[in-house]
């Protein structure tokens, strides 16, 4: 039996990768999964119009999010905390200026993501053992079950799609003029190291086997009651037909040791507290990059001792567009991210740096009135309308070659197992690059209409970014705490980390389509090694 620990978009692809080689796959998750209340609520939206919501029901489904100007510090899921609740049993893990989350939920991070879908680029990944060419089967095989809305535009040149099916969602008023402003001034902002184009996202845009596809009601970021934003829940849901394949859940794994030809799995039962275990010839390790860690640490007897852990630093930026579009909160549109950047600057960094710009939410507005400027805005609401016309948010990420590192301590803790702190940092080198890409983005501000309010940049805490890994990356010739090309650390031979604590360095484009790229061919070619092998 192959075991596979995890449910997010790594342990996803693993599993397909396996299925399709015929293994027998049994998943151990601990599966946290939405409240019934709030089950119910969301059951009810996804079987009415959405002219016909009821309000109680959206009321619901929208509870708990808090949103500041720094943005959202828990990104809630119908209005649940769901995705990053801690469940009995999990390693205790006290955090120093650094905000870093783990998912114990079914489907993992994927449950809270922005769906965005982009490869990596060579030159990003040149410090890497293995290289764009090498994912590249693997990207195809991914977005053979993936949706992608994605348009024929300047991206191509950068980011190859890797999908024979796309669709293409509407962009909302605001986001159409950012788009012309753009395009117009294309080969000046080509000249400044700017690309361009809409957001690639893993979105179903039509209704298409029976599930409903994006009516554009704006609450993308609270959670989509139709399903339309692609998670690996949607995957397990197709993998379980398969008779190869068998989940299991209430399960919190603590450790993957080698015995002589097998590998012994330790657990715990979330509902009764009673240890578990399970043997089996492999282990995928899929549970997020510090889960996997803390795993790997208790597995290979790492006590007290410290993990460097590569993070891309995010930060946010308010715009102020040139032209004002009126009531967009009275427009049909999405929310998740409308266009996409990637800034190509030597003098900022030798990596892309990427940009991802938001028109209007009601979380904007929300944010707005809890800024310094709130209190004008409600002394003065016409002014709050204004602004919220010409508003839209950038988020951008840096490459972790140019962001501060996490550093995951474990220290001997009681019985029940290790305990764990992790320590970030944010140094001036980083802030000096934020800086430089607001001084870019001011000094192209007519040619992209848009104005950034450089005063109002607010960097997040580390790992907030949720772009991290590297714990244990791979190499060709693997130390005592890096991976081989199959994941692989500390010299174990059957226990494999398939999610981002393997990348060697952490691009700023988005991390989950090479996730899911990276563990299909760690499997993959796992297994194409034991049927060589005989």
């Amino acid at each position: 039996m192959i075991y596979i620990v995890g449910s997010g978009p790594a342990g996803a692809a693993c599993a397909i990768a396996l299925l399709s080689c015929g293994q027998r796959v049994t998943m151990l998750d601990v599966g946290l999964r939405l409240e019934p209340e709030k089950r119910r609520h969301v059951d009810r939206l996804a079987s009415t119009e959405a002219t016909r919501w009821p309000l109680e029901s959206i009321a619901c489904v929208k509870s708990g999010m808090q949103v500041s100007e720094r943005g959202i510090p828990l990104k809630y899921v119908f209005g649940s905390d769901f995705p990053f609740r801690i469940p009995p049993g999990a390693p205790r893990l006290l955090q120093k200026k650094s905000h870093a989350l783990r998912s114990f939920a079914l489907g993992g991070l994927s449950q809270a993501w922005g769906a965005t879908l982009l490869p990596f680029v060579q030159t990003d990944i040149n410090d890497w053992p293995i290289s764009v060419s090498d994912l590249a089967p693997h990207y195809r095989e991914v977005m053979k079950w993936v949706p992608l809305s994605a348009a024929e535009d300047g991206l191509n040149e950068l980011f190859p799609a890797y999908a024979d099916q796309r669709e293409d969602l509407q962009e909302s008023p605001q986001a159409k003029y950012v788009l012309l402003a753009l395009s117009q001034n294309r080969e000046a902002l080509q000249q400044e190291g700017l690309l361009f184009g809409r957001a690639r996202l893993a979105v179903r845009v039509r209704d298409k086997g029976g599930r409903r596809g994006c009516v554009y009601c704006g609450m993308c970021l609270y959670g989509c009651p139709y399903g339309c934003i692609h998670n690996s829940e949607q995957t397990l849901e197709d993998l379980r037909t398969n008779r190869n394949f068998t989940y299991i859940d209430g399960v919190l794994v603590r450790s993957a040791k080698e015995d002589e030809g097998s590998v012994r799995i330790e657990a715990l039962d979330i509902g009764t507290g009673q240890p578990r275990s399970f043997t089996g010839e492999r282990v995928f390790l899929a549970c997020g990059v510090l889960t996997t860690t803390q795993i790997l640490m208790d597995s290979l007897n790492l006590r007290d001792s410290s993990i460097r852990i590569p993070s891309s630093q995010s930060f946010l930026c308010p715009m102020v567009s040139y032209k004002r579009e009126r009531g967009p909160a009275k427009e049909s549109a999405h929310t998740l991210s409308q266009v996409y950047l990637a800034l190509q600057d030597p003098s900022i960094s030798r990596h892309i740096v990427q940009l991802q710009i938001y028109t209007y939410s009601d979380l904007i507005t929300g944010a707005l009135r809890r800024s310094p400027l709130g209190l004008l805005f409600r002394l003065f609401p016409a002014l709050e309308s204004a602004a919220v016309d010409r508003l839209v948010v950038l988020q951008g990420l840096l490459h972790s070659h140019d962001s501060d590192p996490l550093t995951l301590q474990s220290h001997s803790g009681p019985s029940e197992g290790m305990a764990f702190s992790l320590h970030g940092a944010l140094s001036r080198d980083t802030k000096a690059k934020v800086r430089g890409v607001g001084k870019k983005l001011y000094a192209n501000r007519r040619r992209t209409g848009l104005v950034p309010l450089i005063p109002l940049v607010r960097i997040s805490s580390a790992g907030q970014s949720f772009h991290t890994g590297g714990s244990f990356p791979m190499s060709a010739s693997p130390g005592p705490r890096e991976s081989d090309l199959l994941g692989r650390p500390g010299g174990l031979r059957r226990v494999h980390a398939v999610d981002a604590s393997v990348f060697p360095s952490v691009p700023s484009v988005p991390l989950t389509l090479s996730v899911m790229a990276n563990a299909h061919r760690i499997a993959s070619q796992t297994v194409a090694e034991l049927v060589a092998a005989g």
